[in-house]
């Protein structure tokens, strides 16, 4: 409690300078998703991402559950739903391709003192021309509010659900075209280290995976022929070759300037995580020192994923107010050296499984009657719609 306060009181004295963007020491990032959209929104998805049906959203439809502080939005932005609060109002929510919503955003990552968005980019959904156009539309919205608010961005891979073969050459093909056509890295305010632009890859050396260590060790020697410093999400369990991880990739993963292991799902309470970071990120952090490269431990503040798999329990891993995310944040704050080390928090906006720390319903008034939603004050203690952005900063502030 006692240096939760001194975080606070280390917050409200900022002032807000524009973040350096030529180096990733001291830096913690933040995921961003930017893939919400309505049916009106012009992009012809539908409700995408908020309704299991894309055509019309209710309670019984809901993708997500995790809802939303919509309070602060453009209503140009937003669009009625069939839902409606306890006090009869409308409930609204928003299209991510609308850049008053990426603006927004950013103004929390500034006045709450966080450093950078990782803007999520799924290589396979990119190949249909729909989500190709609302990802470069959502990715020019945040090259812009990164620059108004003096943040940074960079761009982070998601590979899932693409064949191993057609990794490198779709991976060439977009990435010429952000930097070539959309002027990604020509942006000021496009995240460096060592004068090399920031990438992220996400999906390589998991078990469940058909990807080999020769095509990892391409897709980061490419990368690195661009002038790039690259970073690989991988497996938690990446260096001991077990559970989620696939064995015989640790040098590949290694041929990466950076190591940023995957820790959702893989502890869901305090002790849990507490009995694994020991053995897990502090000698993953000494394997990659020990190599000269990058590494990248990953908190989130807890998940839920009931309303798009019903066969799972609500709640999975709780926030317990707080304490989930704080006990990440001081072991890591603790245990970890500084250098060659950034800090990834997962996730900005992932209301879907819950790991979202925007701003956020606060207690269940602010959510829809009749939906099986939860909010901030969900495991007893009430807490404030912007509490874990205040978290956020905090540890930016610390780290």
């Amino acid at each position: 409690m006692i240096k939760l306060c001194v975080f606070l009181l280390v917050l409200a004295s900022a002032t807000f300078c524009d973040v350096d963007v030529n180096t990733m020491d001291g830096k913690v990032v933040v995921g961003y998703q930017g893939w919400f959209n309505h049916d009106s929104d012009g992009f012809g998805v539908g409700w995408r991402h908020w309704s299991r049906d894309e055509n019309r959203i209710g309670a019984d439809t809901l993708n997500f559950d995790l809802w939303p502080d919509t309070s602060e939005y453009d209503p140009q932005a937003m669009r009625d739903t069939s839902m409606r609060y306890q006090n009869g109002q409308v409930a609204r929510l928003y299209s991510s391709g609308h850049p008053s919503i990426v603006d927004k955003h950013f103004e929390w990552m500034k006045n709450y003192n966080l450093d950078s968005a990782f803007l999520q980019r799924f290589l396979g959904e990119v190949q249909d021309p729909r989500f190709f156009r609302l990802r470069n539309t959502v990715t020019k919205n945040m090259m812009a509010s990164a620059a108004t608010h003096g943040r940074t961005f960079a761009i982070m891979y998601d590979i899932s659900g693409v064949n191993a073969n057609d990794l490198l050459p779709l991976l060439q093909k977009d990435w010429s075209y952000l930097t070539n056509e959309l002027g990604v890295t020509r942006s000021p305010r496009y995240q460096k280290h060592d004068n090399k632009h920031v990438v992220v890859i996400w999906g390589l050396a998991f078990s469940d995976r058909h990807d080999t260590p020769s095509q990892a060790i391409e897709i980061a020697n490419y990368f690195k022929s661009q002038n790039c410093f690259i970073v690989v999400g991988g497996p938690y369990f990446w260096r001991t070759q077990e559970r989620d991880a696939k064995p015989g990739y640790v040098e590949a993963l290694l041929a990466f300037d950076g190591i940023s292991p995957w820790s959702i799902g893989r502890y869901n309470s305090r002790p849990s995580f507490e009995a694994t970071f020991d053995r897990q990120a502090v000698e993953d952090q000494r394997l990659t020192l020990s190599h000269n490269k990058w590494y990248a431990p990953v908190l989130y503040p807890g998940s839920s994923w009931k309303n798009s798999h019903p066969e799972s329990k609500i709640n999975d891993t709780p926030r317990n107010g707080g304490d989930f995310f704080r006990a990440q944040a001081d072991r890591m704050l603790s245990k970890l050296q500084r250098k060659n080390t950034f800090l990834y928090i997962a996730m900005f906006d992932e209301v879907d499984e819950s790991t979202a720390i925007f701003k956020a319903a606060s207690t269940k008034e602010d959510t829809p009657v009749g939906t099986n939603c939860l909010h901030l004050s969900y495991d007893g203690k009430q807490l404030p719609s912007d509490y874990y952005l205040k978290l956020a900063g905090n540890l930016t502030a610390m780290w």
